[in-house]
């Protein structure tokens, strides 16, 4: 995987540290609009903790997206879209025409999946170029709502199902496409739970999306992890 770049960090903070400032870096330099796809989880929080620190930056020139959400109301706690708002929606004092969600608690998902590719599309052109992508994985390889052992959706957007032990089964998510084609990709790893799944993934042993994402892309991709998730890098043995 030798478009990757590992970055390593001693701590889950350092690694929110470090994204933060790559991320502000790539705001200040944009001459335009700067479209940025947002991740949900521990990690990115911690991210955004960051981020909102920082009112001072040129704000005014983001547009938010979202790389997945759950199709539960606006509000839900579980819902992605609120915990951007309570960390860095809110914080920041963004205006509501800079943030783009899924209207993914009506019942028609497929044409709430199409709403958003139109808005992805229109900020972000066709195919769509996003600044800046970020990435969790979780401790099954899924990225985004893209899941192992689930056939790849088409288009740019999709109306997908998570397995069915997963909370919130019915989601929206960026396709692999979509993701392939950002100018610049950050995945977010930390914990010593996620190590064995990363190794293989940067590895070569993993088929699953993130693997197939990391793969496709040509532009910028990082791998942005912490000590504890990098226990099982190179301590696999062939039979």
């Amino acid at each position: 995987m030798s478009s990757v770049t590992l970055q390593i960090e001693a701590s889950p903070q350092a690694v929110a540290q470090v994204s933060a400032k790559l991320i502000l870096e790539a705001l200040h330099s944009a001459d335009g609009p700067f479209s940025i796809a947002l991740a949900g989880g521990s990690t990115p929080r911690r991210l955004y903790e960051e981020l909102a620190t920082q009112p001072e930056a040129p704000w005014a020139k983001a547009r938010l997206f979202l790389g997945d959400e759950r199709a539960l109301p606006l509000g839900h706690a579980d819902r992605n879209s609120t915990m951007v708002e309570r960390t860095l929606v809110r914080p920041l004092g963004l205006d509501t025409s800079q943030v783009f969600l899924p209207t993914a608690g009506q019942e028609d998902l497929h044409a709430a999946a199409e709403d958003y590719e139109a808005q992805l599309l229109a900020v972000a052109g066709h195919p769509p170029r996003l600044d800046i992508v970020l990435l969790g994985m979780g401790g099954d390889g899924h990225t985004a709502s893209l899941f192992p052992g689930h056939s790849a959706p088409s288009g740019w957007v999709a109306a997908v199902s998570a397995p069915e032990e997963t909370a919130a089964a019915r989601r929206i998510t960026l396709t692999a496409a979509s993701l392939i084609s950002a100018k610049r990709v950050f995945v977010l790893v930390t914990g010593a739970s996620k190590a064995q799944r990363l190794a293989d993934v940067f590895e070569g042993r993993d088929e699953g999306p993130l693997a197939q994402i990391l793969e496709g892309r040509s532009t910028e991709t990082r791998l942005i992890v912490d000590m504890a998730a990098t226990a099982r890098l190179g301590t696999h043995k062939e039979d």
